[in-house]
């Protein structure tokens, strides 16, 4: 080897070496990133299910109720109240996650979103108390209620899906829109199909869809 090869092997071993380090620090840019989001936003897809399975039993147990005699009124009351309730625990539990782990302004928002929740929901709940007080008939009720909630469960989805950059939960508050709006023009009871197929459906396949891409992520990022 003579005396110029040698400072062009050791530059070319510098080179490689400078390419490497380079690619692991990419790495763990990407990995701390989606660690970050993983902290300021757990997968949504226990939530999603939790309501999907609401409103698909919940809203099929009132249309039961209406059209046969397999179900009684205030059993459906019964079932779509205690499923409501499991729900609401389990979003309670995953909300308390918002943010673990990170500080700063990004922490601040996902704990402010958070509570935008219970204040959006007992909101419209006041709301339609006040109307039902009123003398609304029955069948407008049976419309304005279920038609309310989610529709403010559908902006606070576009809220989120703005703020946390997730197509998923954008799309899905889109999709919840329009089952709102449908849901009104079809009447009732043919609002509580709407409702359990459209509204239950929807957040069970969005809650598929996102419970497969969280893990195709962690495999990602495991493999990384």
């Amino acid at each position: 080897m003579n005396d110029n090869e040698a400072p062009a092997n050791d530059n070319a071993r510098i080179d490689e070496l400078t390419e490497v380090s380079a690619r692991h620090a990419l790495t763990v840019i990407d990995e701390r990133r989606r660690q970050s989001r993983v902290s300021l936003f757990p997968g949504p897809a226990p939530i999603l299910a939790a309501w999907g399975c609401v409103y698909l039993a919940g809203f099929s147990a009132f249309w039961l109720s209406v059209h046969t005699n397999v179900l009684a009124t205030w059993v459906a009351v019964l079932i779509l109240g205690g499923l409501g309730c499991l729900a609401l625990a389990v979003s309670v539990a995953r909300m308390t996650r918002l943010g673990r782990g990170v500080e700063g302004p990004s922490r601040r928002s996902a704990i402010m979103y958070s509570w935008c929740w219970p204040a959006s929901l007992v909101g419209v709940l006041a709301l339609d108390l006040g109307l039902t007080r009123h003398g609304l008939p029955d069948a407008t009720l049976s419309l304005l209620w279920p038609g309310s909630f989610l529709l403010v469960v559908a902006v606070l989805f576009l809220c989120g899906g703005v703020l946390f950059g997730d197509r998923t939960q954008f799309g899905l508050g889109v999709w919840s829109l329009a089952v709102a709006a449908a849901s009104t023009f079809a009447g009732w009871p043919g609002n509580y199909v709407v409702l359990a197929l459209a509204g239950g459906g929807g957040l069970l396949i969005a809650s598929a869809f996102q419970f497969f891409a969280d893990r195709g992520s962690d495999l990602g990022g495991d493999e990384s």
